[in-house]
Protein backbone atom coordinates (compact mmCIF):
# COMPACT_ATOMS: atom_id res chain seq x y z
CA UNK A 1 0.00 0.00 0.00
CA UNK A 2 1.48 3.49 -1.08
CA UNK A 3 1.25 6.07 1.73
CA UNK A 4 0.21 9.66 -0.24
CA UNK A 5 2.40 12.61 1.77
CA UNK A 6 0.17 15.51 2.00
CA UNK A 7 1.95 18.82 1.02
CA UNK A 8 0.39 20.53 4.14
CA UNK A 9 0.10 19.62 7.48
CA UNK A 10 -2.45 21.79 9.58
CA UNK A 11 -1.01 24.95 7.66
CA UNK A 12 2.29 23.94 7.28
CA UNK A 13 3.79 22.85 3.99
CA UNK A 14 6.91 20.06 4.04
CA UNK A 15 9.39 22.88 2.90
CA UNK A 16 8.31 24.94 5.90
CA UNK A 17 8.59 22.13 7.99
CA UNK A 18 12.10 21.00 7.16
CA UNK A 19 13.30 24.66 6.97
CA UNK A 20 12.92 25.01 10.29
CA UNK A 21 15.24 22.42 11.46
CA UNK A 22 17.82 23.98 9.00
CA UNK A 23 17.15 27.09 10.13
CA UNK A 24 17.32 25.86 14.29
CA UNK A 25 21.23 24.30 13.10
CA UNK A 26 22.43 27.64 11.60
CA UNK A 27 21.01 29.64 14.63
CA UNK A 28 23.19 27.51 16.88
CA UNK A 29 26.21 27.31 14.87
CA UNK A 30 25.61 31.40 15.11
CA UNK A 31 25.51 31.02 18.78
CA UNK A 32 28.67 29.38 19.12
CA UNK A 33 30.21 32.21 17.19
CA UNK A 34 28.46 35.10 19.53
CA UNK A 35 29.47 32.61 22.63
CA UNK A 36 33.32 32.71 21.00
CA UNK A 37 33.27 36.36 20.95
CA UNK A 38 31.49 37.07 24.64
CA UNK A 39 34.27 34.48 26.02
CA UNK A 40 37.02 36.35 24.58
CA UNK A 41 35.34 39.78 25.38
CA UNK A 42 35.22 38.99 28.67
CA UNK A 43 38.24 37.36 29.21
CA UNK A 44 40.22 40.46 27.21
CA UNK A 45 42.85 40.82 30.18
CA UNK A 46 44.01 37.41 30.13
CA UNK A 47 43.98 36.82 26.22
CA UNK A 48 47.14 38.28 23.90
CA UNK A 49 44.65 38.97 20.61
CA UNK A 50 45.65 38.44 17.00
CA UNK A 51 43.90 40.58 13.96
CA UNK A 52 44.35 37.39 11.58
CA UNK A 53 41.95 35.48 13.77
CA UNK A 54 39.37 38.34 14.23
CA UNK A 55 39.85 39.40 10.76
CA UNK A 56 39.00 35.33 10.22
CA UNK A 57 36.51 34.98 13.06
CA UNK A 58 34.49 37.73 11.50
CA UNK A 59 34.67 36.85 7.48
CA UNK A 60 33.20 33.64 8.88
CA UNK A 61 30.83 34.74 10.74
CA UNK A 62 29.41 37.17 7.21
CA UNK A 63 30.15 33.74 5.04
CA UNK A 64 27.56 32.03 7.49
CA UNK A 65 25.05 34.97 7.48
CA UNK A 66 25.46 35.47 3.58
CA UNK A 67 25.16 31.73 3.19
CA UNK A 68 21.82 31.18 5.05
CA UNK A 69 20.50 34.57 3.86
CA UNK A 70 21.09 33.37 -0.10
CA UNK A 71 19.98 29.55 0.62
CA UNK A 72 16.12 30.51 -0.35
CA UNK A 73 17.61 29.46 -3.76
CA UNK A 74 18.45 26.49 -3.06
CA UNK A 75 15.04 25.69 -0.17
CA UNK A 76 12.93 23.86 -3.24
CA UNK A 77 15.96 21.17 -3.00
CA UNK A 78 14.58 20.22 0.39
CA UNK A 79 11.93 17.96 -1.09
CA UNK A 80 13.34 16.35 -4.02
CA UNK A 81 14.53 13.97 -1.45
CA UNK A 82 16.31 12.97 1.71
CA UNK A 83 20.09 13.47 -0.30
CA UNK A 84 19.01 16.90 -1.09
CA UNK A 85 18.20 17.75 2.33
CA UNK A 86 21.64 16.53 3.45
CA UNK A 87 22.72 18.86 1.14
CA UNK A 88 21.55 21.60 2.93
CA UNK A 89 23.10 20.39 5.92
CA UNK A 90 26.90 20.31 5.08
CA UNK A 91 27.34 23.90 4.80
CA UNK A 92 26.02 23.85 8.49
CA UNK A 93 28.06 21.06 9.76
CA UNK A 94 31.47 23.04 7.96
CA UNK A 95 30.18 26.23 9.93
CA UNK A 96 30.15 23.84 13.04
CA UNK A 97 33.67 22.91 12.99
CA UNK A 98 35.05 26.55 11.89
CA UNK A 99 33.90 27.65 14.84
CA UNK A 100 35.12 24.75 17.16
CA UNK A 101 38.67 25.32 15.47
CA UNK A 102 37.95 28.92 15.70
CA UNK A 103 37.56 29.82 19.09
CA UNK A 104 39.83 27.74 22.09
CA UNK A 105 38.42 26.69 25.12
CA UNK A 106 38.61 29.67 27.23
CA UNK A 107 37.76 28.07 30.55
CA UNK A 108 40.49 27.69 33.16
CA UNK A 109 42.86 29.32 31.26
CA UNK A 110 45.34 31.85 32.68
CA UNK A 111 46.30 33.15 29.42
CA UNK A 112 45.95 32.67 25.92
CA UNK A 113 47.91 33.48 22.52
CA UNK A 114 45.48 34.04 20.26
CA UNK A 115 48.44 34.24 17.53
CA UNK A 116 49.66 30.99 18.54
CA UNK A 117 46.21 29.26 18.83
CA UNK A 118 45.25 30.51 15.21
CA UNK A 119 49.04 29.30 13.80
CA UNK A 120 48.12 25.57 15.10
CA UNK A 121 44.79 26.08 13.59
CA UNK A 122 44.40 27.82 10.57
CA UNK A 123 45.25 25.14 8.37
CA UNK A 124 41.88 23.07 9.21
CA UNK A 125 40.25 26.97 8.95
CA UNK A 126 41.48 27.35 5.74
CA UNK A 127 40.63 23.56 4.42
CA UNK A 128 37.00 24.16 6.00
CA UNK A 129 36.34 27.58 3.76
CA UNK A 130 37.85 25.48 0.75
CA UNK A 131 36.01 22.82 1.51
CA UNK A 132 32.73 24.68 1.62
CA UNK A 133 33.74 26.67 -1.27
CA UNK A 134 34.42 23.60 -3.45
CA UNK A 135 30.69 22.32 -2.22
CA UNK A 136 28.84 25.22 -3.35
CA UNK A 137 30.60 25.51 -6.89
CA UNK A 138 29.90 22.00 -7.33
CA UNK A 139 26.37 22.47 -6.42
CA UNK A 140 25.65 25.96 -8.46
CA UNK A 141 26.43 24.11 -11.07
CA UNK A 142 25.22 20.56 -11.14
CA UNK A 143 21.69 22.37 -10.15
CA UNK A 144 21.71 24.78 -13.13
CA UNK A 145 22.21 27.53 -10.51
CA UNK A 146 24.98 29.02 -12.30
CA UNK A 147 27.25 28.42 -15.56
CA UNK A 148 30.92 26.98 -14.75
CA UNK A 149 32.49 29.95 -15.58
CA UNK A 150 29.86 32.46 -14.01
CA UNK A 151 31.58 35.10 -12.10
CA UNK A 152 30.71 33.79 -8.54
CA UNK A 153 32.16 30.49 -9.75
CA UNK A 154 35.26 32.03 -10.44
CA UNK A 155 35.16 33.58 -7.36
CA UNK A 156 34.79 30.21 -5.75
CA UNK A 157 37.85 28.50 -7.65
CA UNK A 158 40.20 31.14 -6.98
CA UNK A 159 39.65 30.72 -3.33
CA UNK A 160 39.97 27.79 -3.53
CA UNK A 161 43.09 27.74 -5.45
CA UNK A 162 44.69 30.45 -3.00
CA UNK A 163 43.23 28.61 -0.01
CA UNK A 164 44.99 25.54 -1.06
CA UNK A 165 48.27 27.53 -1.78
CA UNK A 166 48.26 28.62 1.90
CA UNK A 167 46.93 25.05 3.13
CA UNK A 168 50.23 23.64 1.72
CA UNK A 169 53.01 26.37 2.52
CA UNK A 170 50.99 28.18 5.62
CA UNK A 171 53.08 31.28 5.05
CA UNK A 172 51.82 34.78 6.47
CA UNK A 173 52.06 36.51 3.40
CA UNK A 174 49.99 33.94 1.32
CA UNK A 175 47.35 33.69 4.73
CA UNK A 176 47.17 37.57 4.02
CA UNK A 177 46.41 37.66 0.23
CA UNK A 178 43.57 35.04 1.07
CA UNK A 179 42.53 37.05 4.01
CA UNK A 180 42.08 40.23 1.84
CA UNK A 181 40.77 38.42 -0.96
CA UNK A 182 38.26 37.01 0.73
CA UNK A 183 37.05 40.44 2.45
CA UNK A 184 37.29 41.82 -1.10
CA UNK A 185 34.74 38.79 -2.17
CA UNK A 186 32.61 38.99 0.69
CA UNK A 187 31.98 42.71 0.56
CA UNK A 188 31.14 42.28 -3.03
CA UNK A 189 28.68 39.22 -2.64
CA UNK A 190 27.37 41.56 0.60
CA UNK A 191 26.72 44.31 -1.70
CA UNK A 192 25.50 42.10 -4.48
CA UNK A 193 23.09 40.46 -1.66
CA UNK A 194 21.87 43.66 -0.52
CA UNK A 195 20.06 45.11 -3.94
CA UNK A 196 18.48 41.73 -4.09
Amino acid sequence: MDQVIPNQFNGFSRIEYLSVFVALLYGFVVAEFFLGWSKMFRKREQILFSYEHIAWTTIFFFVIVLNYYTMWFRISYLEMGFFYYLLVFVPILIFYFAAIYLFPEFDGINELDLKSYFIKSNKSIIALMSLYFTLNLIISTVFHENEVFATVNIIRFLYVVFGMAAFLHNVLWLRLLLLAYMSVALVVALVVASGS
